[in-house]
């Protein structure tokens, strides 16, 4: 980023340098999966600044959708009188929602080190016209180099790093698997890539108990284990918490983020025999 060719992006003067771009009439319509993020958590953003209509499709455990279903769903949009336009489809990959599951070439970034995120690419045409879209929402990209150089390097190295970082969260969640804890299990099958979902049973602790105490640390721990770890995962759902690596988390990391669940799993079960909290059903505690 420091040796990046820089430049104002706003006079064409940068070398390095999302929907509008492919809808270009209000009242398009775009289709993706339920649970996608654009479709969740972005604030309807696709509607509200590009006046495009997103038709959610259910999503299958893997993070595709039935493609039957979508066929039938495009099929009947075209060429209506009553239906949106339909101009594009969303498909997110790897699928958060779905564990970070990788959707297969035939159906048809994570963790890289952009910082922005993400990277748009496609043939010149296209780009300058994102480059028009950007400005009619008010952008301006002073020295765009730095960034862009950022995504480059991600995407010169990203198989090494992905790679790293796949092996890691298998090895966490394999440990989990291992540590067959009553409070906590993992479906290896569904762990494809950077992303681990823990599901969290019995009655306590909850997803976000559980992450507070993964997060905390005590004089207890370190006394038993002579390590101050805190980890950082996200309650996710009811009944699950999210683990993410990206490059900056080692295997090192990776094998005393493991050890830290076991210490918390350990202590929660010890709590639990006393009758400290609610019994996980099927446990015989108190």
């Amino acid at each position: 980023m420091a040796r990046a060719a820089v430049g104002d992006d706003d006079y064409g003067e940068d070398p390095a340098v999302n929907v509008m771009c492919h809808c270009q009439r209000r009242g398009a319509q775009l289709f993706l999966g339920q649970d996608a993020h654009l479709h969740l958590y972005e604030h309807g953003g696709a509607a509200q600044v590009a006046g495009v209509h997103s038709q959610a499709l259910p999503d299958l455990p893997d993070g595709t959708f039935d493609l039957d279903q979508l066929e039938l769903t495009i099929r009947e949009a075209h060429g209506s009188r009553y239906h949106p336009r339909p101009e594009l489809i969303c498909l997110e990959n790897t699928h958060s929602s779905a564990g970070g599951r990788a959707l297969p070439l035939t159906y048809l970034r994570q963790g890289l080190g952009a910082p922005s995120g993400a990277v748009l690419a496609g043939r010149r045409e296209f780009v300058s016209e994102a480059w028009r879209v950007r400005k009619l929402l008010g952008g301006g990209m002073r020295q765009a180099g730095v960034l862009a150089a950022a995504a480059r390097l991600g995407l010169q190295q990203a198989e090494e790093t992905l790679r790293r970082d796949h092996d890691n969260a298998r090895h966490f969640a394999e440990g989990i698997q291992a540590l067959d804890s009553p409070l906590c299990s993992i479906n290896l099958a569904a762990v494809e890539t950077n992303i681990v979902m823990v599901n969290v049973q019995g009655a306590w602790p909850s997803p976000a108990e559980l992450c507070d105490r993964l997060r905390a640390v005590g004089e207890e721990e370190v006394a038993e284990t002579g390590q101050a770890v805190s980890v950082l995962l996200l309650p996710w759902s009811a009944r699950t918490v999210r683990a993410v690596w990206h490059r900056n988390v080692s295997a090192r990391d990776t094998e005393l983020a493991r050890r830290k669940l076991e210490f918390v799993a350990r202590k929660c079960q010890e709590e639990l025999a006393l009758g400290l909290h609610p019994t996980p059903p099927g446990t015989g505690g108190a």
